[in-house]
């Protein structure tokens, strides 16, 4: 009902490519998985409305057990170590490999109603209580679950501080505005010329489409050259 999945991101340059190296592992191991279509399906789950819970996940593996599942993921690293692709915001990256990610979650659906008659799905504790399963853009562990890779998988340090500074110190980040799957949009402060700004990020490989190689940093740096060519006419930030 529950336990490791494994996700697989990929841009649509490299779809077919990865998605014949995922098949045969799963194939070598009897491993359930299913995958986007095709590459215009592709590129509206990585597109910029998309919901970032779910965004970007080319390719769902469903191992048997846990075993299984490290032993799975293990060979896809070496299959995938090579390619880039978008970040799974709800999943945690394994190891250094750029397509490559793992969530504890649901498997078959387990489903109760909410009191507003919404089905919300969720996860069985040892204990029989029911969590919900929410897919959060960001990697959400239940408290009963171990990461098999909590040594080998890069950490976050926690820090003393609260600030969140970029561009080595010169911006502190005071809140965040709004948040779409290519990035956030955030207020800042600017140490350099003492004022505040508004700061927008681009996620890479994400916003990407069929015909063209282009993502959301690509459209961002455009953004910025068409401001410039606009600055002199005071109608644009």
């Amino acid at each position: 009902l529950q336990g490791w999945k494994i996700h697989i991101s990929s841009t649509n340059k490299d779809s077919s490519r990865i998605l014949k190296k995922v098949v045969g592992v799963c194939i070598e191991n009897s491993t359930p998985f299913k995958f986007i279509c095709d590459s215009f399906l592709l590129g509206i789950v990585s597109d910029k409305h998309w919901p970032r819970g779910s965004s970007n996940k080319f390719i769902t593996i469903y191992p048997s057990d846990e075993e299984s599942f490290k032993k799975i993921i293990n060979q896809l690293y070496e299959e995938l170590k090579g390619f880039n692709g978008p970040y799974i915001l709800s999943d945690k990256r394994y190891k250094d490999c750029k397509v490559l990610y793992y969530r504890y979650g649901g498997i078959i659906s387990q489903d109760f109603l909410n009191h507003k008659g919404y089905k919300i799905p969720y996860l069985k504790s040892p204990k029989g209580d029911l969590i919900p399963d929410f897919r959060s853009p960001f990697y959400f562990l239940p408290d009963w679950v171990n990461d098999p890779f909590e040594d080998s998988t890069e950490k976050i340090e926690n820090s003393s501080s609260n600030e969140l500074t970029l561009n080595n110190g010169r911006y502190d980040v005071l809140e965040a505005l709004s948040f779409s799957n290519s990035g956030g949009v955030y207020l800042a402060y600017d140490r350099t010329y003492r004022r505040k700004v508004i700061i927008k990020e681009a996620r890479p490989y994400t916003v990407t489409t069929s015909f063209d190689n282009t993502d959301s940093v690509y459209l961002l740096k455009r953004e910025w050259r068409n401001l410039n060519l606009l600055k002199d006419f005071k109608v644009a930030p």
